[in-house]
């Protein structure tokens, strides 16, 4: 069957930024009023496991369990909130806040097959 996944790479686009292909994509299918769009959750599902799945990846890395390659980032949802200090516990108005607001600030951490990134300064 076919698969299809999200991501970003320079050479799919001028964005690096997952969650800002994830907005592009969310964009899109409103201004075509989709019947059945996808919601946040979805979205971060292309961009995680299905971009695995597409890649027949999806054994090793997509999704966080035992025995996968730990590739992950940690966010913080506090900086992309529409009022500082309101926050949420529903996922998928976090997913939606992460896509739709997205900055570079929200990332704190940054791990590659489990060993920590060292980021820039101010990363976390």
């Amino acid at each position: 069957g076919i698969r299809v996944g999200l991501g970003s790479d320079v050479a799919g686009g001028p964005e690096l930024s997952v969650f800002s292909n994830m907005r592009a994509g969310a964009y899109t299918q409103s201004s075509l009023r989709v019947p059945q769009p996808l919601g946040p959750l979805d979205w971060l599902r292309l961009g995680t496991f299905e971009g695995a799945r597409a890649l027949g990846l999806e054994g090793s890395i997509g999704s966080l369990e035992a025995g996968r390659e730990a590739d992950l980032i940690a966010i913080d949802p506090r900086v992309v909130a529409p009022i500082p200090g309101v926050d949420s516990d529903d996922p998928e108005e976090i997913v939606s806040r992460l896509v739709v607001r997205s900055h570079p600030e929200m990332v704190r951490a940054a791990w590659v097959r489990g060993r920590r990134l060292e980021g820039p300064p101010g990363l976390a």
